[in-house]
This record gives C-alpha cells, structure tokens and sequence, in this order.
C-alpha cells in the first residue's frame, strides 16, 4: 500500500503548483495511528524534493486530536507564502 500512495502522490506532485492538505478521520478513535503511518510513508518516500507541515487542527468532542498536514514541492513558487497562509489558518482555528 505504501508504494501505491507514494505513486499517486507523485503523479499528483508532477505540477510544482500541487498541495496536498489533509486531516486524518477520527470517528474510529485511530487518527493518531493514521497520522503515525502517513509521516513514516511520507518519511520513506519524500527525498529532498518535498515538505510536509504537521498542525493539530483542535480536538473532536472526545479528546482525539486533529491531526492535518500540508504536502507540497519544495520548488513550488510560492513556497513561502502558502507554508506561512496554512499555518495562520490552522491557528486562527484553534482560537
């Protein structure tokens, strides 16, 4: 399953413009396992060619973290811009 995922991420990421955001489902009560295996994919797979940054994006009713991350090039154009946009958003969610 790992290389399948890295396959189509890689596809996806042929264009240096294409993000990824993503949120990792807690209904199961196993975002923190999804969220652990996703990172150790992304680990294996990301060479120095992408960036991935973790947020925790509050918490549901029961106490499970949202776990969501952003995957993009590290040759996007606007790199900067979008890592800092992402991240004031998440923030200003937590509030």
């Amino acid at each position: 399953m790992p290389a399948t995922i890295a396959a189509i991420f890689f596809d996806f990421f042929r264009h240096k413009e294409q993000i990824v955001v993503y949120i990792c489902e807690t209904s199961d009560g196993r975002a923190s396992a999804r969220n652990r295996k996703f990172n150790q994919w992304f680990d294996w797979y990301k060479g120095s060619a992408f960036l991935k940054i973790d947020m925790h994006l509050g918490q549901d009713s029961t106490g499970q973290a949202y776990f969501t991350a952003m995957s993009l090039r590290t040759d996007h154009p606007m790199l900067g811009e979008v890592v800092g946009t992402f991240r004031d958003f998440i923030v200003s969610q937590q509030k």
